[in-house]
């Protein structure tokens, strides 16, 4: 990936996954889990793309937030699936 790309993704202009954001702030998946206080086994489905809650979905985006600094709105993480 080149610099540019990168920058790219960094900016917002590419979403990401929460495996992406995951990876970027170098957390294993059990630690965000428990960043987000969301069973690890609920972070795997929100992973494969599986509906979760939308209150869930913002404590995951939360987590991640506070990790890198920056707001990541729930609704901008690529591929993630909520409901009420």
């Amino acid at each position: 990936m080149t610099l540019s790309l990168m920058n790219q993704y960094f900016f917002g202009v590419y979403p990401m996954t929460i495996e992406e954001y995951r990876i970027e702030v170098g957390w294993t998946k059990a630690k965000l889990a428990r960043e987000a206080e969301v069973d690890e086994n609920t972070l795997n489905r929100a992973i494969r793309g599986e509906p979760i809650y939308r209150s869930t979905a913002s404590r995951i985006a939360k987590a991640l937030s506070r990790g890198l600094g920056r707001d990541i709105p729930y609704t901008t993480i690529d591929g993630l699936q909520f409901s009420d």
